[in-house]
């Protein structure tokens, strides 16, 4: 990361911010249909949204992906099968780094600016989005799984849109509120099962 933070210079000609105001961009297309100003964003990324969760779907169900998912669950088991592990980290690693520059690419063109440090904070809120989504949709389909870190990121913003709407929270307590909601998150389904098992166990006194 801190290598990339020079790399990112050097893309950006020396400079750590690049206004693209009045540049085409995919949003363009959208615009032309004179659809509503607010609109645009949401629908161009809702079709991108769909179309990414398709395919990484279809990869996951294929024998490749399979290997993928292996590798991250018990990689001994998956090397005594034949299966390179090396090449398929480094095959997951290049498709997350790939939507990672996807979504910075549409986020950039959407504000109409590129920052070098525009990214600060973005692994955390997407550890937020994980965990919330782990915790409301509890499932071990992969189908599942997909979709529901999907929706865990827009109720992740939701719940901090709300939160900042309360004249007590600033925006600088972005991430405090971030932090909160990650704990949370984390804590419910404990005490879920927490209650759950003192259930069973009243049950078998009775």
């Amino acid at each position: 990361m801190t290598a990339l933070y020079s790399v990112n210079i050097r893309v950006m000609g020396g400079r750590p911010n690049i206004a693209l105001l009045g540049m085409p961009t995919v949003f363009d297309p959208i615009r032309a249909l004179k659809v509503s100003p607010f609109l645009v964003s949401n629908i161009l990324f809702a079709i991108l949204v769909v179309l990414v969760i398709s395919v990484l779907i279809w990869l996951i169900r294929t024998e490749y992906g399979q290997a993928l998912l292996a590798t991250g669950a018990n990689p001994k088991m998956i090397t005594s099968l034949g299966v390179n592990t090396h090449f398929t980290v480094v095959t997951g690693v290049g498709i997350s780094n790939a939507l990672v520059a996807l979504s910075g690419a549409l986020i950039a063109q959407n504000q109409g600016t590129a920052d070098v440090g525009m990214g600060v904070g973005t692994i955390v809120a997407g550890l937020a989005s994980i965990v919330v989504g782990e915790t409301l949709f509890n499932s071990r389909r992969i189908t599942t799984i997909i979709i529901s870190v999907v929706l865990g990121s827009v109720i992740y913003r939701l719940a901090i849109a709300a939160a900042l709407s309360f004249r007590f929270f600033q925006p600088s307590d972005l991430k405090l509120l971030t932090a909160g909601l990650v704990v949370c998150a984390l804590v419910v389904p404990r005490i879920r099962q927490s209650i759950r098992e003192k259930g069973g166990t009243r049950g078998q006194r009775g």
